[in-house]
């Protein structure tokens, strides 16, 4: 009989490892959603989500785009803590999953909140496991 296997969520390693890099930086929260009633009064905010991904490798890896958006007041500070992001991800290894690169920083107005965003993605792949 074949192995049953599953794959993992690849955007509960990614938010763990940003919130450990994003630590001691001025209360900028880390999440899969944004806090509820957001506001630019609020400190910045790093949201990871996922963004669907292949199963070319099955059953042994699975791929996932992984987004990761920042709330900020500012333009200035939601880039910067974007790319601080971007620049640990590609940097440093994620425990349990590979990443590679994906897009660049894109950034915009958040017409629902009034505050800026920034984001960018990432491609990761992890081992399936069994079940």
């Amino acid at each position: 009989m074949r192995a049953r296997r599953i794959p993992v969520d690849h955007v509960v390693p990614v938010k763990d490892f940003l919130a450990i890099q994003m630590a001691g930086n001025q209360g900028v929260t880390v999440a899969q959603n944004l806090p509820p009633k957001w506001t630019p009064d609020f400190p910045p905010a790093v949201v990871v989500g996922g963004d669907g991904g292949g199963v070319d490798e099955w059953p042994v890896y699975t791929g996932d785009q992984v987004r990761v958006t920042v709330y900020a007041a500012g333009r200035t500070e939601a880039r910067r803590i974007a790319g601080l992001c971007m620049g640990w991800l590609l940097a440093i290894r994620v425990p349990g999953i590979g990443v590679r690169p994906g897009t660049g920083l894109l950034d915009d107005r958040d017409p629902s909140t009034g505050g800026f965003i920034a984001g960018f993605t990432v491609r990761t792949r992890a081992r399936t496991q069994p079940f």
